[in-house]
């Protein structure tokens, strides 16, 4: 699972002891989870551009035995889903089954996951249900400080609290998707 950086800063400027402190924008953040056991064996946690990020996953891709990467298509991942299938030609793209929360006609190819309202729900579901049932396994730090984190705000959009990040949250979503996919056909 791939969660594509927008660049964005969600949290204003706050003034700290006369000077601007400022958020830094999100991370790209990828993780890796074993198809058949669930286990979460790798993650990739930074700032690269979009084509650098592609080569990135297409290395970590490779590495674990061609894996399946699900990239968020969302802005900036539209041309990291580009630069994979077009360029890079990687051999083991999700396609997409939703688009927008609508199904797709039939024959229409959508590489990667678009997240919207209802398709980040379905993501926080499925995260939920592996924590739920004891099946989330991980040793990552980072992506279980964002798990505490991650919370529904004021409006009922699941995110991190505050000035938190939950990018290892949403690639966790974004792998646990493609692994359920996969494995329902």
């Amino acid at each position: 699972g791939a969660d594509v950086a927008e660049g964005k800063l969600r949290d204003k400027p706050m003034k700290v002891r006369r000077t601007i402190q400022t958020s830094r924008p999100d991370y790209s953040a990828a993780v890796v989870i074993e198809q058949e056991s669930g286990v979460h064996v790798a993650t990739w946690h930074g700032y690269l551009s979009p084509i650098h990020y592609a080569t990135a996953l297409a290395a970590l891709g490779m590495h674990y035995n061609t894996a399946m990467l699900v990239p968020e298509i969302n802005n900036p991942g539209l041309g990291v889903i580009e630069h994979l299938v077009r360029v890079i030609g990687y051999p083991n793209m999700y396609v997409s089954k939703m688009f927008g929360g609508e199904q797709m006609e039939s024959g229409e190819v959508c590489f990667g996951w678009r997240t919207t309202g209802p398709t980040r729900g379905i993501l926080v579901n499925r995260i939920e249900e592996m924590i739920s049932t004891n099946q989330l396994n991980t040793r990552d730090r980072q992506l279980a400080k964002e798990l505490r984190t991650f919370q529904y705000d004021d409006q009922g959009i699941p995110r991190a609290r505050g000035s938190d990040k939950d990018d290892l949250v949403l690639a966790l979503g974004l792998a646990l998707q493609g692994r359920y996919e996969s494995s329902v056909g």
